[in-house]
């Protein structure tokens, strides 16, 4: 388990919202939906090289595609990047 509760059971998900809440407050951080944590894992996967099958599976998506349509738009600066190393092998 990910969150279990103090006596190993899973957690209630109010009391993990709540201690969540907490942690932001006590870091000073702006209040962030936990899902946007989600987002943040995905962004850093796929902007560090991640695989995209990779990356979808660790999401649970059903597939690379949706994957791809949520998150596609990030992978078009690691496309300039591909180039640009091509280049440098070609010259």
């Amino acid at each position: 388990m990910v969150f279990p509760s103090t006596i190993r059971t899973p957690i209630d998900p109010t009391n993990l919202l709540k201690k969540y809440r907490q942690v932001l407050k006590m870091a000073e951080l702006p209040r962030l939906r936990f899902h946007d944590l989600r987002h943040t894992s995905a962004s850093l996967m796929l902007n560090n090289g991640v695989d995209v099958l990779v990356a979808s599976k660790r999401l649970g998506h059903a597939k690379p595609s949706i994957t791809l349509d949520v998150y596609g738009h990030l992978l078009d600066p690691a496309q300039s990047e591909v180039s640009n190393k091509l280049d440098k092998l070609i010259s």
